[in-house]
């Protein structure tokens, strides 16, 4: 909330990769309630480290991804300069929504590279392992299997590989629905690491 030549935040967020690293964080705070629709309200705003009221809460556990710290971060009545408002004022919506893209990008990749070293593996156990005188291998239903994974993991390099190498206007506008292909890439490569 604005108040005078600052802005008062008061909240908590879960989920914030490298939080407890942090010297600064980018807050979506709501700057205009009366907004409508109520997402146009939203304005990012840097915290310091350090801000009175900013509070690094307990580092959390995750399945995956254990050298990335994430971590809870609380506000509480933390009065941060205006100057501090990062682009304009009730545009911070638009911006988180675009920076989503690159992250999208980023969980795309790191799940095409699970799901390839999963087929890789799966491969090597096939040839290696042997039931009733031959390697797993060499029987149909499991070539089947294997060939499965294989086409869904090229599947979703080559949808992120697109999406790597297409201009920002193509992976929204011009895609064949409009706002998707980043989210469908990272959502089939994902997919593609869990089978």
């Amino acid at each position: 909330m604005r108040d005078g030549d600052s802005y008062v935040v008061n909240g908590q967020k879960t989920f914030i990769s490298n939080g407890q690293l942090c010297d600064l964080v980018i807050v979506c705070a709501k700057t205009n309630p009366e907004a409508d629709p109520p997402h146009a309200g939203v304005s990012l705003i840097v915290v310091e480290g350090g801000t009175p009221g900013f509070e690094k809460g307990r580092n959390l556990e995750k399945m995956g991804l254990k050298a990335q710290d994430t971590s809870e971060l609380h506000f509480t009545d933390c009065v941060v300069p205006r100057e501090n408002l990062l682009g304009e004022e009730s545009g911070g919506f638009k911006v988180a929504m675009k920076t989503l893209d690159g992250g999208r990008i980023g969980i795309a990749a790191q799940a095409v590279g699970i799901a390839r070293a999963s087929l890789e593996d799966s491969l090597a156990y096939a040839q290696e392992r042997r039931a009733f005188g031959q390697p797993l291998a060499a029987f149909q239903g499991t070539q089947w299997r294997l060939a499965d994974m294989a086409t869904a993991v090229e599947a979703a390099r080559l949808r992120m590989n697109c999406c790597c190498g297409s201009s920002r206007s193509t992976w929204t506008s011009n895609s064949w629905l409009p706002g998707v292909t980043l989210p469908a890439a990272s959502l089939q490569a994902s997919r593609s690491g869990n089978r």
